[in-house]
């Protein structure tokens, strides 16, 4: 799989619009995808509205967090980009178990997703991250997430890449 980006944004974007393509059934440009950017990190209103009115409610859907990053300045100037996603699940609120087990299914769907990231970071000549020299570094802390829409909760996880500055001048 190659994906070709002039920026890191860019490519971002498009390897985990891929990612919710693989994991969670989305279709680009369907009018119910699976898979939506949050600009507004700070702020539910946005994400509430998506899955009101934006996200498919049936199967899992990804939400991806835009990310922050810092230049290190000593080691040949790479990049470092802090990101998150979150996978989330819609559940019965008439069943206080559907909650936990919505938690439950969405945590195993987002430990796929980083297990991918990780191959992809180690796959020589296969992996979408090794072809870029991007790794994915640091742990992956995950939280469970409250209820979100009325009627969705999931999981979600922030992660690290460094990545060389040079490739997406």
């Amino acid at each position: 799989m190659e994906l070709i980006a002039d920026s890191i944004d860019e490519f971002y974007l498009a390897y985990f619009e891929r990612m919710a393509e693989q994991h969670c059934g989305h279709v680009i440009n369907a009018p119910k995808p699976h898979f939506y950017v949050n600009n507004f990190i700070d702020s539910l209103s946005e994400i509430n509205d998506a899955i009101r009115s934006k996200l498919s409610p049936e199967g899992f859907s990804m939400i991806l967090d835009t990310f922050d990053d810092q230049i290190d300045m000593n080691d040949a100037m790479p990049g470092v980009l802090s990101g998150a996603f979150s996978i989330i699940a819609k559940f019965d609120t008439r069943n206080p178990v559907s909650i936990r087990v919505a938690r439950s299914s969405c945590r195993a769907k987002a430990r796929t997703i980083l297990m991918q990231m990780k191959r992809d970071t180690f796959a020589l000549n296969e992996g979408v991250l090794s072809e870029k020299q991007i790794e994915v570094i640091d742990n992956a802390d995950g939280m469970r997430l409250g209820v979100i829409g009325d009627t969705f909760s999931g999981w979600a996880y922030t992660f690290k890449w460094r990545y060389p500055e040079h490739l997406f001048f």
